[in-house]
């Protein structure tokens, strides 16, 4: 359930402003810090490095389904290999 943000996400360029932190001012500052170290100590040319933002989602635990978003639901499960198979929700 963790990774599904991710693995929908796109690249996106480090230079570029991320919208998807919205008014939190906390975000920009740890990213700033992140961008920042990654620049200093770790010697990255962030002009021509791209990251991973994940696309924010909401879970109805009651459902056990994403509101929404059915990419996020397809991965909430997989296919599988008889007889080794989770059986479905009724």
């Amino acid at each position: 359930m963790g990774n599904i943000s991710y693995r929908l996400g796109e690249q996106v360029p480090f230079d570029t402003r991320a919208k998807a932190f919205g008014d939190d001012k906390l975000a920009y500052e740890s990213f700033a810090d992140m961008k920042q170290h990654l620049a200093d100590a770790a010697s990255l040319n962030l002009t021509d490095t791209k990251y991973r933002l994940g696309r924010l989602l909401h879970f109805d635990a009651q459902a056990e389904r994403f509101v929404g978003d059915p990419d996020a639901d397809q991965l909430c499960t997989r296919p599988y290999r008889a007889p080794f198979v989770v059986p479905a929700q009724v």
